[in-house]
């Protein structure tokens, strides 16, 4: 855009449909202009559909209208107005929740193809999250044994295991034998998203809280620090000064979960040395 043009213009719907079919890529899709005209209708607002729903502004993802995600509004007599400047905001806004494995909207569902392929993006998040983690650790001189299977407790030398552990960490000369939780959850901005962040750590419904799943990982390695001190390749401790278990959250930036009182500490990526060395 030059300095002089209009902060947003209003134009056909076709011209809009041009614009996107000129500025894409989508090759020799024969179904492109289908495709293009179905993104648009995503997009666009209408003063019925605004006026239908209710106006909450303290949701997000669950209001089903909103301008940050259908930033271009229909005039009465049919018209497009497309600003840029919300446009980029808007695509920006999509990105970011994208890359998260998620939608800038809970309902509708998408189809399953969509959802599966937004489940593995944040199953790879959270699995990358777990490398960076042991990959801190092993820097700053720990032994780390990383994603035991419950169906794999020899790994650590005990008997049985009631879910994966992500990852136990342990250092010559510490008697401290962290057992870590890496939770790399969305992130949390609109009151009624803290809520559930919340909710997902520490209350137990259909599924359990991962305050109560890593409640019953402690509890399976807690009597055998020593035999997981020997997995990980430790010396010895004396019967006086034995190892111990200590679990750990971390995530990969502060979450809400850590700022309220619970039975385990959480650290983010970034202060994690610190943590485990402060407290260990």
């Amino acid at each position: 855009m030059a300095d002089q043009d209009p902060d947003a213009v209003a134009v056909e719907r076709d011209a809009v449909l041009e614009h996107v079919l000129a500025t894409t890529n989508y090759g020799s899709d024969p179904d492109a202009s289908q495709r293009a005209e179905a993104a648009i209708a995503m997009l666009v607002s209408t003063t019925t559909d605004l006026a239908a729903d209710d106006w909450k502004p303290w949701h997000a993802r669950s209001r089903k209208r909103r301008l940050l995600a259908q930033p271009i509004p229909i005039l009465s007599d049919g018209t497009h107005v497309v600003g840029p400047h919300l446009c980029l905001g808007a695509a920006s806004m999509y990105l970011h929740y994208l890359q998260q494995g998620q939608l800038p909207w809970t309902q509708p569902q998408p189809p399953g193809a969509v959802g599966d392929a937004l489940a593995d993006v944040r199953d790879e998040r959270n699995r990358s999250l777990e490398r960076l983690v042991g990959g801190v650790l092993r820097q700053d001189g720990w032994s780390v044994i990383e994603r035991v299977k419950e169906t794999k407790p020899s790994r650590l030398n005990v008997p049985t295991l009631r879910s994966e552990i992500d990852a136990v960490a342990g250092q010559p000369g510490e008697k401290i034998i962290w057992l870590l939780e890496v939770k790399d959850p969305a992130d949390a901005i609109a009151i009624p998203e803290i809520r559930r962040a919340l909710d997902r750590f520490f209350v137990d419904r259909k599924h359990r809280g991962y305050v109560s799943q890593l409640q019953d990982k402690y509890e399976d390695l807690a009597p055998y620090a020593a035999e997981v001190a020997r997995a990980l390749g430790l010396p010895d401790r004396s019967d006086d000064d034995p190892y111990v278990i200590r679990p750990l959250f971390v995530t990969r930036i502060p979450v809400p979960a850590a700022f309220v009182p619970g039975p385990f500490p959480f650290s983010s990526l970034a202060a994690l040395s610190e943590t485990v060395r402060d407290t260990g």
